[in-house]
């Protein structure tokens, strides 16, 4: 990765931002988002399912996990239906920060393989053959908002055209998220240095349903930007 190219785009979004009206941005129910996760999220919850349905909740828009085709909470609420227990499992394995990334995040994946299957062997009439989380971005925003101030939200084809136009070394092939995590910390770290990125979303998170402490979110907004999502 080039720094002065990822500079050069630190500066254009900063402008772009600059340049924005002044009403409340669309995209931020992301914050509102984690206000809910970070209130309701307890792993030892007696009804997980409750807990989960609270903690993956927004007011604003249900666009992170609800579009056409796209029913990841949904599904998930099927999983914690048939085994809550071991649904939890997952999640505490998932959010173990002792563990390497990669391997929590195919741990993950796989035992959602696993549920799927037994969904469908469960309900032979149901249409649904996908729990939605092998795309990574179901799985980048539990980590998101259970650790706000360490993950960011993932979209590979925005993140794989970022690492095109900062010109890194080697382009993303696949997912990789150790590669997503490193790179997101770094941004994070050279667009604190931009004074017109930080006033931006701090002037629009004045709302006591808006989460207001340290987040890698504008990561995603900046990254996002330069992708043209």
């Amino acid at each position: 990765m080039q720094l002065k190219v990822l500079k050069e785009l630190l500066s254009s979004f900063e402008e772009s931002l600059q340049k924005k009206p002044k009403e409340i941005p669309t995209n931020l129910f992301h914050w509102e988002a984690l206000t809910h996760f970070q209130k309701n999220w307890d792993i030892d919850a007696p009804d997980f399912s409750s807990m989960y349905a609270r903690s993956i909740f927004s007011e604003v828009s249900r666009k992170l996990w609800k579009q056409q085709n796209y029913f990841p909470r949904d599904r998930m609420l099927d999983f914690i239906q048939l085994a809550p227990d071991f649904v939890r499992s997952i999640f505490k394995a998932l959010f173990d920060e002792q563990q390497a990334l990669e391997g929590r995040t195919l741990h993950f994946i796989f035992h959602c393989d696993n549920l799927m299957e037994e969904f469908k062997v469960r309900h032979p009439t149901s249409v649904e053959t996908n729990h939605y989380h092998a795309d990574y971005n179901m799985i980048f925003l539990y980590l998101a908002f259970r650790y706000p101030e360490k993950y960011s939200l993932y979209h590979f084809d925005g993140f794989k055209k970022f690492l095109s136009l900062v010109k890194a070394s080697q382009p993303l092939l696949s997912h990789d998220p150790e590669r997503f995590f490193k790179t997101s910390l770094l941004i994070h770290k050279f667009s604190s240095e931009y004074i017109g990125i930080n006033q931006y979303f701090e002037s629009h998170l004045n709302k006591t349903n808006y989460y207001v402490k340290r987040t890698l979110l504008p990561v995603y907004e900046f990254y996002s930007y330069i992708a043209g999502l």
